[in-house]
């Protein structure tokens, strides 16, 4: 169980380093929509953009994040949907 947390804390880390990196919307919609759990329109409004950029920013974004994280994409998807 010990292991299990250590690479749970490791691959936050390394979320989080990627996160650090992208550009300010980008992170923001992120944060907002996948970390806090807002929908797209609460996104949009909260930070005044349409839905239709909230869905492209994260969409990019996502693909950084994927491209960034290389092998450990996989386990932050499976992490942080089984929780």
């Amino acid at each position: 169980m010990a292991r299990d947390d250590h690479d749970r804390t490791l691959l936050r880390i390394a979320l989080v380093r990627t996160l650090i990196a992208l550009p300010r919307r980008p992170r923001e919609v992120v944060a907002l929509h996948f970390l806090e759990g807002m929908s797209e329109a609460e996104v949009a409004a909260c930070l005044s953009i349409s839905v239709g950029t909230v869905k492209k920013t994260s969409s990019r974004a996502r693909d950084a994040l994927r491209r960034d994280l290389g092998e450990d994409w996989d386990r932050v998807v499976l992490t942080t949907s089984g929780t």
